[in-house]
């Protein structure tokens, strides 16, 4: 989706950026670059800094060391480190670039900045890091991609990477929560345990709840906030407490659809069931981020959900989409994304059913000219491909002369038969007069067939 949204930037084709791509559409400053994982900014600064000196240039800018937010937003940053390396004029441009990642000796932690909290995604690399009086972080790519992180001496001259908000200059969630661009929600990780009744009560004294996991991606940007940390379980917001021995998602009545369990899962194990997220390697049989059921009176640590503070009744990742729901079948909104339930009224089309149905002409007269161009390459191809054809079977093109020397070798001439050309015979300049006049006089000896 990035891809495309990229490519509908710098397009003809813009005015669909509205209807397809509003939850990536971050609006930043010259000289910086919109991430849609996190609905920021950045800006790859080719000086040579310790971590220090490059967080005072940030924060001189209205901006702070970069913070990566999950696997996506870690190979985006790689292909931005790519292209400012290609416009340096720094010869030998550095492969290690720092972020906004430092380790705390004293508490065993990795964390962003100023926060208090230990870090939730982190590059798998950095496991078992011989960290001692190394304590900054930085990326190391190769060929254009971020391979691996690494901790490093804080006094190092290299590169390094800002982030700051957009235009409108919101945070798109509070302090400590974490910006889901697959769900356009927030989300934040705790990391001791309470049972499930418990735990969602934390989650919803502060206006949040038990998070709910509707595709592959979410789990996906779940994982990858708890993955660092081995051998942990934590809560969703799964449970039978409707309906005993059938899951649903907190109060509602919604089947769930999108599910990961692990191979032997979902088994009944209590009166109340309810979701626990499995980390990888917390269990020797158990896949990467699988569910299991587990009694609801355990205690597991536990992950909150929050929608991002929009404003004006807006929806979205970064809240540009005003989904008023009069065009919607449902006549209801997504608060999540902005999208309308059920799909759209007839006549309109889009995410939050905004733009209308083109008319038939339209789309005949727009299908006629795509068919075209089409056809027009098509042949150009089709051409191409059978001169490279007799390019390949005849060894090099025939030439005119070439093909007029053929004709005169294989074409029978009435002329000869008629004696027309007996003067050619004797003309010492045609090449083939002795030769005929030899084979004549072979043919009529028959001794001298040899």
């Amino acid at each position: 989706m990035k891809i495309l949204c990229l490519f509908l930037r710098i397009s003809s084709f813009s005015f669909l950026l509205s209807n397809v791509c509003y939850a990536f559409n971050v609006s930043c400053e010259a000289d910086y670059l919109d991430v849609s994982e996190s609905g920021t900014c950045v800006k790859v600064n080719a000086s040579l800094t310790t971590w220090d000196e490059g967080r005072v240039s940030c924060q001189n800018d209205g901006a702070d060391l970069v913070k990566i937010l999950d696997t996506g937003m870690n190979s985006l940053l790689g292909t931005f480190i790519n292209i400012r390396s290609k416009q340096s004029k720094t010869p030998q441009f550095p492969s290690e670039v720092y972020i906004g990642l430092r380790w705390f000796e004293s508490e065993k932690q990795y964390r962003w900045l100023d926060e208090s909290k230990e870090a939730g995604y982190v590059h798998l690399s950095l496991k078992g890091s011989k960290n001692t009086q190394k304590r900054c972080v930085t990326v190391k790519r190769e060929n254009g991609v971020i391979i691996k992180w690494i901790v490093g001496d804080c006094a190092s001259k290299r590169p390094y990477v800002c982030e700051k908000r957009p235009k409108n200059g919101r945070d798109l969630c509070p302090s400590e929560w974490l910006p889901s661009s697959p769900s356009g929600t927030c989300i934040k990780v705790h990391r001791y345990e309470k049972t499930w009744k418990d735990a969602r009560d934390e989650c919803r004294s502060v206006g949040a709840d038990l998070v709910t996991i509707a595709d592959h991606a979410m789990n996906s940007f779940i994982w990858e906030q708890v993955a660092f940390h081995e051998k942990t379980t934590y809560w969703f917001g799964l449970n039978d407490f409707k309906e005993n021995d059938v899951l649903r998602y907190l109060d509602t009545v919604d089947e769930v659809v999108y599910t990961h369990w692990d191979s032997d899962q979902p088994k009944k194990t209590s009166a109340s069931d309810c979701g626990i997220i499995v980390n990888h390697n917390s269990t020797g049989d158990s896949k990467p981020m699988s569910w299991r059921v587990t009694p609801c009176s355990d205690t597991h640590r536990f992950i909150c959900e929050k929608f991002s503070d929009c404003q004006n009744k807006n929806n979205g990742m970064v809240c540009p989409v005003n989904c008023s729901a009069t065009n919607c079948l449902s006549k209801i909104c997504n608060i999540r994304n902005g999208t309308c339930n059920l799909g759209c009224e007839p006549g309109y089309q889009g995410l939050a059913c905004r733009a209308p149905v083109p008319k038939v002409e339209e789309v005949y007269g727009s299908g006629l000219i795509v068919f075209i161009i089409v056809a027009f390459i098509g042949g150009g191809l089709v051409f191409l491909g059978l001169s490279l054809t007799l390019l390949v079977v005849h060894g090099k093109p025939v030439t005119r002369r070439e093909e007029k020397t053929k004709t005169d070798k294989t074409e029978p001439t009435s002329a000869a038969a008629s004696g027309s050309d007996s003067d050619s015979s004797h003309d010492p300049s045609s090449p083939n007069s002795s030769t005929e006049s030899s084979s004549d006089a072979d043919s009529s000896e028959p001794g001298n067939s040899s």
